[in-house]
């Protein structure tokens, strides 16, 4: 009696089996799109183009649309000091690159280590500079920038990057020093600015005080 039921639960399930075997169909894939090969082939010349012409490594990629044509810039090393510089320098370059050709790029500097991120996005068919995005402080910040001196109020560092494009040659000197003395500043800010003045000074053939007063004239300059 067991055996025959068993036989009877087998042929019910191969029947189901069958069944829905024969009522189902295996679905075609659709074929893949084919990106056109010119089109590819400008994308990585533009690409390359644009890397080899970033003062910054970075990560570049290129997107070719009807309209327009998108760069994703994401710098190699994380540097938040200086993020205002590098939105400077590839709104320069992309200018340089594409000319009257409308274009707009995304430039994302991710802190590995946080995960923190700064974005700036640039349009170049709209006016202003661009929409600088933060999220350091845990909630999404965003910012309209229509100059540079907009941007320039998150990153001050970018004044000096400015003020370095359009002094004279025998100025670099006291560019680097100004930079470098407040370079060290942000390094240690627990420290008595004093202390820093007095171990710098004497490498440049200054005291103390003569290295502050060159610091105050440059910031005058520069702002």
């Amino acid at each position: 009696m067991k055996r025959l039921v068993a036989i009877l639960l087998s042929l019910i399930t191969l029947g189901l089996l069958c069944a829905c075997g024969g009522s189902s169909t295996v679905p075609t894939p659709s074929p893949t799109p084919t990106k056109d090969p010119d089109v590819e082939a400008y994308e990585k010349e533009l690409a390359d183009k644009i890397y080899s012409s970033l003062p910054f490594p970075a990560r570049v990629s290129v997107k070719k649309s009807d309209d327009r044509t998108s760069v994703s810039i994401s710098p190699m090393t994380s540097n938040v000091t200086y993020f205002g510089d590098r939105v400077y320098d590839t709104i320069a370059v992309c200018d340089e690159i594409f000319g009257e050709e409308i274009y707009s790029f995304s430039l994302m500097d991710l802190d590995l280590k946080t995960g923190n991120s700064l974005l700036f996005g640039y349009d170049s068919g709209k006016e202003g500079i661009g929409t600088f995005s933060d999220d350091r402080s845990g909630t999404l910040k965003r910012y309209e920038c229509k100059t540079f001196d907009d941007l320039a109020e998150f990153f001050p560092a970018l004044r000096i990057h400015i003020a370095e494009e359009e002094v004279a040659e025998d100025s670099q000197e006291d560019i680097a020093l100004y930079r470098y003395v407040m370079d060290r500043l942000d390094a240690e800010p627990n420290r008595p600015e004093e202390e820093i003045f007095a171990e710098i000074a004497p490498e440049y053939g200054m005291t103390a005080d003569e290295l502050k007063q060159f610091i105050f004239e440059m910031m005058e300059k520069i702002y």
